[in-house]
């Protein structure tokens, strides 16, 4: 009745924003939870995430990446979410494992990741691959979560502590390759000297169209693919037309 009431775009915003700060019930079958989902879909560009009951903190900015990955391949199909997860909590857990694409605003801690130790019983039977890349990437992705400040704005203080030893950003989705700048090769051998491949394909903050959509897994209360909608809805009989006489 209040937004009926309102004749102007601001102020029905200002209604919204006292609607979510008073309420307190938020579940998977409130009004609330698919209000919000709605206004994270068609307004991405607004702080409406500020809403979520379970608090979210996201990075934008230099990160970057350890890994054994040559830059032929990074360079060219960028980093995979290659263990994607329908649980939003997969991806804030300071033991997220493989769920994401984990970076680190460190560059000393992706190096530990570009150059893995190995132990084993007997060293001399381990093959040590001798070098690894270090990759720097512009994330301007809308779904980087910065681990620690999640964990600390959630209350779990310890989780929190860890995580800011990694000084983690874990990616919801893919960092495409127009994102990666550059690559070090980073040498066991200190005595080796580090070599520095820059990304052709990377695409400056001018140039690089911005993404819009928050990713699915924010709005958890809603199947935004029309395409999965449409081809559902067809598939379900109480949806097809029935036969009538003329």
């Amino acid at each position: 009745e209040a937004l009926q009431k309102c004749d102007s775009d601001e102020g029905a915003k200002k209604i919204i924003e006292l609607y979510f700060q008073k309420y307190t019930g938020f579940n998977n079958h409130s009004v609330a939870s698919y209000l919000l989902d709605e206004l994270l879909k068609n307004f991405s560009d607004e702080n409406w995430r500020q809403y979520q009951p379970k608090p979210l903190v996201f990075f934008q900015g230099i990160v970057y990446r350890g890994t054994l990955v040559p830059p032929s391949v990074i360079f060219k199909d960028g980093f995979i979410d290659r263990s994607p997860s329908q649980n939003l909590d997969d991806y804030v857990s300071d033991c997220n494992g493989s769920v994401g694409v984990s970076t680190t605003t460190s560059f000393s801690m992706a190096k530990g990741y570009a150059l893995p130790l190995v132990t084993a019983k007997n060293v001399d039977s381990v093959d040590i691959q001798p070098y690894g890349y270090i990759y720097e990437i512009n994330c301007r992705s809308l779904s980087a979560i910065n681990i620690a400040e999640t964990q600390s704005k959630r209350g779990n203080k310890f989780r929190a502590m860890l995580a800011r030893g990694k000084a983690e950003v874990n990616v919801i989705g893919d960092i495409k390759s127009c994102d990666v700048m550059k690559a070090w090769k980073v040498y066991r051998n200190t005595n080796t000297p580090i070599e520095i491949y820059n990304n052709v394909s990377y695409v400056d903050n001018n140039e690089r169209k911005q993404d819009s959509e928050v990713h699915h897994i924010l709005v958890p209360h809603r199947d935004f693919n029309p395409a999965k909608n449409d081809k559902e809805k067809s598939a379900d009989p109480s949806s097809q037309p029935k036969n009538t006489p003329k």
